[in-house]
This record gives C-alpha cells, structure tokens and sequence, in this order.
C-alpha cells in the first residue's frame, strides 16, 4: 500500500440495498488494493464504487470487492475495474511516492 486519502465517498448498491451513498475514509491503496471503512450495518456488501481524490488532486473511482468483517470497521478490498487513466495516476503515485 502507498498512500492514504482521508476523504472518501463510497456509493452501495445490491439487490437488498438501495443504492446509497456515505462518506468514508480510505486509509491506504494501491493499483490492486484499498484499505476503506465500512460501517457494520453494511456487512453484507460485496461490491462498492469508491470515489476519492488522489494527493495531486485528481479524482479517481474504482470499483472494489469487499469482504467486511462486523466490528473490525477498515477492510481491505480488491480493487475489481479501475479505469486506465486512475491507474496510470496511482501508479505514478506509488513510483514517486
């Protein structure tokens, strides 16, 4: 993991969850992983659009799989789609960092 964005928008959607979307925090990422909290009355969410800016000010989006686990509140998800252009940034990110 390289870096920490500590404003986050993490935006649900499920078939037994309305699309919603709350304020979180991503502690750590890189291209493949997040570290983001999850609050419990979510702990049956799988998949999440993650929208955070990045230390240069760009906004990036990924789409992340999460296996929440209740009362632990950061977990760690595997980023699933992140647009080339996001990537390249974190990746720029990581290499300079």
């Amino acid at each position: 993991m390289s870096t920490h964005a500590p404003n986050a928008r993490l935006t649900l959607a499920g078939r037994y969850l309305s699309r919603k979307t709350i304020d979180t925090t991503v502690s750590s990422f890189d291209a493949e992983t997040i570290d983001v909290a999850i609050p419990d009355e979510f702990d049956a969410l799988r998949f999440a659009w993650v929208e955070f800016d990045l230390p240069n000010g760009r906004t990036i989006r990924p789409l992340v799989e999460v296996t929440p686990v209740r009362g632990v509140g950061v977990v760690t998800g595997r980023i699933r789609h992140l647009f080339p252009e996001d990537r390249k940034a974190i990746e720029r990110l990581v290499d300079f960092g």
